[in-house]
């Protein structure tokens, strides 16, 4: 006589039939981390500065390129609205003129001043993309810029050299 239960060979089947979907769902979430680390990786680790801005206008993430760049770190930006890092003159613009981004839903080739931590500025030019989510509602802003600070200085330059020549 057995001190054990009869063996219920359909509760062993349901037993064995949830190991296998555990091992799955432990095999999608560690790729799924995988996949989220791969990605953190590329947005902090791109070349350019990037940016992700909230509905309206605040810093939800920025990479290592952006603080390099601006020469901030990351809690003197995050939470703050982006105008806050404009030269003056382009404030109220950026203020008025982020609701049509939004419904734009993308800039290319935007030029503006920056702020820069040691009160200097520089040039730039911008690009930005709104993400949606699902039901198509803003889930956030994805931006690049460049400096274009030289190119915009050699112009200058051209131009004047070019005026002397007159």
């Amino acid at each position: 006589m057995s001190i054990y239960p009869p063996q219920n060979n359909h509760a062993a089947g349901e037993l064995t039939e949830l190991r296998q979907r555990l091992a799955e769902l432990e095999k999608q979430a560690a790729a799924l981390a995988n996949d989220n680390r791969y990605m953190r990786e590329l947005y902090h680790n791109s070349p350019l500065p990037y940016q992700s801005l909230d509905e309206n206008g605040g810093f939800l993430e920025v990479n290592e390129a952006w603080l390099n760049t601006l020469g901030y770190t990351r809690e003197e930006v995050l939470g703050k609205n982006f105008s806050e890092f404009l030269h003056p003159e382009w404030q109220d613009h950026f203020r008025e003129n982020y609701l049509r981004f939004k419904a734009l839903g993308e800039v290319a080739g935007v030029e503006f001043e920056m702020r820069k931590k040691d009160g200097s500025f520089i040039s730039v030019s911008f690009n930005g993309k709104i993400g949606k989510d699902a039901q198509g509602r803003f889930r956030q802003a994805s931006c690049l810029f460049q400096d274009i600070s030289a190119s915009k200085e050699d112009e200058i330059e051209r131009q004047n050299l070019q005026a002397q020549l007159m």
